[in-house]
């Protein structure tokens, strides 16, 4: 109720004592304020903790002058940190990271100087704290929140707590957000220091191997480390500097990467099934791939995507409860209001978008925008106010409201992921495939998103452009018109969504029919022409009803079902309970929604469903759902499976394989372009229970004596 208290100089040191001694040591004094621990062992009131008093309240996120580890000087920036970021065992700063990017993304976008010169303002702080820590400790490139003690103890193999969680995590957001910078708002200060942290990294990566080799490396890579291999690509595609290629190729960790190399999928199996900390290492094997050619890359990235769809996706396209992975096709047993990530739904856009620029696949498009549509786009909510909330987890299993947190407090992950999604909402709606031999077509114009925008086509002699003017998805025939500005010999690829299963499909070029209909659905229906300035392409694909049963194994899960229109799902609002029994029972919902559910108006997306007792129910698409008690699945028998208990990760306590002792990495040729042979499995043998590890500290208050026992904190 007081706010977040953060770390200060008033922390007693940790002792080695049971938690009934840590709580007894700040109960019995006054000057005790405030009591956390680290727990080895859950639920265990006998275990030796880690155990931490505050003796002051002075660290209030609250309060005017937070603790903050530098204080700085009239020569050097003060800390200030965001309201509720700073706290012992966090990982703050990772949302700097995120806030540049999206700066970035939204100058590229609109032109606006004034953000442009916001965030270049953030960027020569930042260049004042690289300097500062030269300053006392002699070497450059350090840029990050908290003293080099955070890296000594992770390089070590020890972990960095107490002192902070993922400490590879902040710093990608950190590189990541300064590359763009470079990138997309032309800050060149931003590259230079991106790349004089890289060489800190690299230096301090290599001084692990040289110290304790691979083991000990792959020991390092089991904390969260986020797309450190993705942004060393990115920038290596900048310098063509083989450091930062070696680099990014040494953020492989292979309890990961092995096993789905040679395809298979136990992504609820590994060790620590944390969806956010294994997506975006999927990414920048998705990026070595585009740059390198090798095709061990290609191979984990296609089967992890084949994997997670098949196996671990939701009508949403997510693919998690509690931020982790379930076992293949056994999602209804952790169908509930921690499903889905906000975090994971934005990395796992980049892995379909990452891949699609080497495949073309129309069905990675289908997948975008399902993903982007039920996953995202619902996930901001404008307050009367005029303030902004965010979703941390969007609930799919039960009757529930959407939890929205203040976007300006307290700055978990996924206010750094949303900010950046609504920064950059123009992304993947067109791709240009330039005249190559490969593509003798000629070039092509690829329109993936039904999305009102308008593409410069640079590429093209002239000045040619492409105005889009969607009415997807609230015209339920007309689907967008394009419109081709100035003109030329390309291609447009006009994606035939899975979804467009009508036999009314229509496609007209100034008003002739294209042939073909009603098309192959998940194609492209190319047309290519030489284009004339103010050709019309009129696009209609009707949308319609259907039923997307829950990807579960069990036979108690087979009447439970997610109901769409397009590729929207509909959510029941108004309602206290997930069971509802549709007029004419599940046959009915699996094979004709169409039969109960009906649309309301022609101009919002609002149906009305009966059910088996003549009741009707409201439905809207999930994205616009923002204060009211929703349904997404619907229990359609009338009955309800039991729910058994689920804990932070279901699975992460106990795999049939260890973490990197048998474990070959797959290597890479020298050329980069055959790739390297893949890892076998492993065999198998007993593993060790894994610790889920804590991403923040909570403490508990003490008013005079202490109120409750501490919190046993997975975060």
């Amino acid at each position: 109720m007081d706010g977040f208290l953060a770390q200060g100089n008033d922390v007693k040191p940790a002792e080695h004592v049971t938690i009934a001694a840590c709580t007894a040591a700040c109960t019995s004094t006054d000057a005790c304020k405030a009591v956390t621990y680290e727990q080895p062992t859950k639920n265990s009131t006998s275990s030796i903790v880690n155990c931490y008093w505050k003796t002051s309240t002075s660290g209030f996120t609250k309060s005017a002058h937070t603790n903050c580890v530098a204080a700085g000087s009239s020569t050097k920036p003060a800390c200030s940190p965001l309201p509720g970021e700073m706290g012992l065992g966090g990982y703050y700063g990772h949302y700097q990271g995120h806030w540049m990017s999206a700066t970035a993304f939204v100058y590229n976008t609109t032109g606006n100087e004034t953000v442009k010169q916001a965030a270049a303002g953030n960027v020569a702080t930042l260049a004042k704290v690289m300097e500062a820590w030269k300053g006392k400790y002699g070497y450059d490139g350090y840029l990050f929140p908290y003293d080099p003690i955070v890296w000594d103890k992770l390089l070590a193999g020890h972990g960095a707590a107490p002192y902070y969680s993922v400490p590879f995590y902040t710093l990608h957001k950190l590189m990541a957000g300064l590359l763009d910078q470079y990138d997309y708002a032309g800050n060149t200060q931003a590259y230079e220091l991106v790349q004089k942290v890289a060489a800190w990294v690299h230096n301090r990566v290599e001084g692990v191997i040289a110290t304790g080799g691979e083991e000990l490396w792959q020991k390092v890579l089991g904390c969260e480390w986020g797309g450190m291999n993705d942004v060393f690509f990115n920038l290596y595609e900048h310098t063509g500097d083989k450091t930062h290629l070696q680099t990014a190729r040494r953020f492989n960790a292979y309890v990961f990467t092995s096993r789905l190399a040679v395809g298979i999928d136990d992504l609820g199996q590994l060790p620590f099934p944390h969806a956010n900390f294994h997506l975006p290492e999927v990414v920048g094997m998705a990026r070595a791939y585009e740059l390198t050619g090798n095709v061990t890359d290609k191979a984990i990235v296609d089967n992890f995507y084949d994997a997670l769809t098949t196996n671990h996706s939701f009508a949403t396209m997510g693919s998690n409860s509690g931020e982790c992975w379930q076992d293949a096709r056994d999602l209804g047993n952790f169908l509930d209001g921690q499903t889905e990530e906000s975090c994971t739904q934005y990395n796992v856009l980049k892995v379909a978008r990452r891949s699609f620029l080497t495949s073309a696949d129309p069905k990675k498009a289908d997948f975008y925008e399902r993903a982007i549509l039920n996953g995202i786009i619902g996930n901001q909510n404008r307050q009367a106010s005029g303030a902004t909330s965010y979703i941390y987890m969007q609930p799919l299993g039960g009757a529930n409201t959407k939890p929205w947190g203040k976007s300006d407090f307290g700055f978990p992950c996924c206010w750094g992921t949303l900010s950046e999604s609504f920064a950059n909402l123009g992304d993947s709606i067109f791709f240009w495939q330039p005249s190559t031999a490969k593509a003798s077509k000629g070039n092509a114009l690829f329109v993936n998103q039904f999305v009102s925008a308008k593409v410069a086509l640079k590429h093209l002699p002239g000045t040619v452009s492409v105005t889009q003017v969607a009415a997807f998805p609230i015209d339920a025939t007309k689907t967008t018109t394009l419109t081709v500005n100035g003109g030329g010999d390309f291609a447009i690829m006009l994606r035939v969504p899975e979804w467009a299963k009508s036999s009314k499909n229509s496609v007209t070029i100034n008003g002739a029919a294209v042939a073909g209909a009603p098309y192959k659905t998940s194609t492209y229906l190319r047309l290519d022409r030489t284009w004339k300035d103010g050709d019309v392409i009129d696009v209609s694909f009707p949308m319609s009803l259907w039923t997307d049963p829950l990807n579960d194994k069990h036979a108690w899960h087979n009447a439970t079902l997610a109901f769409m229109y397009g590729p929207l799902v509909l959510a029941g609002v108004h309602l206290d309970t997930d069971i509802w029994v549709p007029k004419g029972g599940t046959k009915t919902a699996k094979a004709n929604p169409a039969a109960f559910i009906t649309r309301n108006s022609t101009t919002t997306l609002d149906f009305e469903a009966v059910g088996a007792d003549g009741l009707k129910i409201q439905m809207i698409p999930l994205k616009d759902v923002m204060e009211e008690q929703y349904v997404a699945y619907f229990m359609t028998a009338g009955t309800k499976p039991p729910m058994p208990h689920v804990g932070y990760c279901p699975h992460s306590a106990g795999s049939d394989y260890p973490y990197s002792k048998t474990m070959v990495a797959h290597t890479h040729t020298e050329g980069e372009t055959r790739g390297g042979a893949p890892a076998p499995p492993p065999k198998k043998q007993e593993h060790p229970t894994v610790v889920s590890r804590n991403r923040g500290v909570i403490w508990d208050i003490v008013a005079g004596k202490m109120t409750q026992t501490p919190h046993d904190v997975e975060m």
